[in-house]
């Protein structure tokens, strides 16, 4: 259970009571039961669980509700959330420090570079690929991600932003220069003539 998810819970509810966090932690508790069932299914799963299948439900909702806790008490330590108490019984509310970290989480899942081993391979039709772009200062860590992709392609570089190749761009690669809104800023283009360009390939 991670520190974005009990932040954002306590920010949608308002605060975390008892009752509540018993609610989320069953439906914890519920996706782990589907999940054990599907571990003869493939290899992902018995991954996954290969640690906490050896252990019984009930073993696994208490070591579960005690991480919870844990947490609850190292986010209450950094100031995140506050624990009050009425009519003896805790409720968490997450802080104004809290609500300026779950925006840095956030922030941060949005601006995650995807981290693929794209297929390397060339094309049949033998046409020369190049691809020429201009991306921001701004969105250098977008940049320096797709120098780094076409490399792995095979692309040389033939001028600072203009790579080539005889190799193909996958589709899932092409799909993430959409998903990181950067597609705009580059253009692709398939030639048969090389001229000049003869020499290098």
């Amino acid at each position: 259970m991670k520190t974005e998810f009990i932040l954002e819970a306590a920010k949608k509810f308002g605060e975390l009571s008892i009752d509540l966090i018993d609610i989320i932690l069953k439906n914890y508790h519920d996706s782990y039961k589907k999940a054990k069932r599907k571990i003869k299914y493939g290899p992902f799963y018995k991954e996954l669980f290969e640690n906490s299948s050896k252990l019984s439900y009930e073993q696994y909702k208490k070591k579960e509700q005690q991480r919870f806790y844990n947490l609850l008490g190292y986010l209450q330590k950094q100031g995140l959330v506050k624990r009050t108490k009425e009519n003896n019984r805790s409720k968490w509310k997450i802080t104004k420090k809290g609500e300026k970290k779950l925006n840095e989480l956030k922030l941060k899942k949005e601006n995650k570079l995807p981290y693929k081993i794209y297929t390397k391979e060339s094309d049949r039709d033998g046409k020369l690929k190049i691809v020429i772009f201009d991306i921001p200062e701004e969105e250098k860590r977008k940049r320096n991600w797709l120098r780094e992709n076409l490399i792995a392609l095979g692309f040389s570089m033939l001028q600072k932003s203009v790579w080539i190749s005889k190799n193909k761009l996958p589709k899932d690669f092409i799909d993430d220069l959409k998903n990181l809104d950067i597609l705009h800023y580059v253009e692709i283009f398939s030639i048969d003539k090389k001229g000049t360009l003869e020499g290098n390939f």
